[in-house]
């Protein structure tokens, strides 16, 4: 709540002091579309999930390869600036959070899980809808995975103790005055830090989305997912835990409804998002997100 009347009071503050600014729509700046010159963004977005269920061999939702309830939170905050039409620099910082209510009791857990620099470009001149965006992030918690023999937080898998390099390309098709399908397509390249992972991993997520102006506030959307992974876990000769690059090696899909509300026309903008993981490979999870989000545009 702290954090929602901060950006409430951010957004209130920028109208007082810029009586003149440009009531942009906000619709037009999906993911693919690169920021003006002096024009900056900021993005807080919370995604939820939950679980009490995974998949199972026959790739049904099992209540029994789950004890109790897990639920993970992200928080995201990204920060934007345009240099150029063509180019903008960015930071980004992940805050995660764990809560585990098993056999064992309550337990919970929060961490600074991720900081890093971004840039976003457009590279093709005829092609504006498409841009492509790279992310640096460095882990700042540690013992993010509680593997320390003295861990304060035994059990409570907070994030893979990583540095994560997470390459994005977005585009987006204008369908009618109302509609629009935006695609991203991404690639996830995990450098183990202390992980039980010891060597690199991939994973590539590529997501859709449908888009509905029904005015110029409001965006309704439905999302489609699916997030591949290409690492496989095994214990080497010696009896240690080890991974190797096996390509499509499990997967997950989430399928969800969302919308956008412009709050203040041209500045602040409201986002709700719900997803279901409706399939997925023998031992991922079979749970829902709860999504919110606040974007100011300036």
């Amino acid at each position: 709540m702290k954090t929602l009347l901060r950006f409430i009071a951010l957004a209130l503050l920028i109208v007082a002091v810029s009586p003149a600014f440009a009531q942009t729509n906000l619709q037009q700046y999906t993911p693919s579309v690169l920021l003006n010159k002096g024009q900056w963004e900021f993005k807080h977005f919370t995604n939820v999930y939950t679980q009490t269920k995974a998949f199972d061999d026959q790739l049904r939702k099992d209540d029994q390869r789950i004890d109790g309830r897990q639920t993970f939170a992200t928080g995201i905050n990204q920060f934007m600036y345009g240099i150029s039409p063509k180019y903008s620099l960015g930071l980004d910082v992940w805050v995660k959070y764990v809560n585990i209510n098993d056999g064992q009791g309550q337990r919970n857990r929060v961490g600074l899980t991720g900081v890093g620099p971004k840039i976003k470009i457009a590279p093709f001149k005829n092609a504006s809808r498409l841009s492509f965006q790279s992310t640096f992030l460095i882990p700042v918690s540690g013992d993010t995975e509680s593997r320390a023999p003295d861990t304060m937080y035994p059990g409570l898998f907070l994030e893979f103790d990583r540095f994560l390099w997470i390459n994005e390309a977005f585009y987006d098709i204008p369908l009618s005055s109302s509609t629009q399908l935006f695609v991203r397509g991404s690639v996830w390249t995990s450098f183990p830090r202390n992980s039980f992972r010891m060597q690199p991993f991939i994973e590539t997520p590529i997501t859709a989305f449908f888009n509905y102006f029904p005015n110029s506030r409001l965006t309704l959307y439905t999302s489609l997912e699916a997030w591949i992974k290409h690492v496989e876990d095994f214990q080497d000769e010696n009896g240690m835990n080890a991974n190797r690059v096996k390509f499509f090696s499990s997967f997950f899909s989430q399928a969800g409804l969302g919308a956008k509300y412009q709050i203040i026309p041209g500045l602040l903008e409201g986002e709700l998002l719900y997803t279901n993981f409706w399939l997925g490979s023998p031992g991922e999870g079979a749970g829902q997100t709860f999504n919110f989000g606040l974007r100011v545009i300036h």
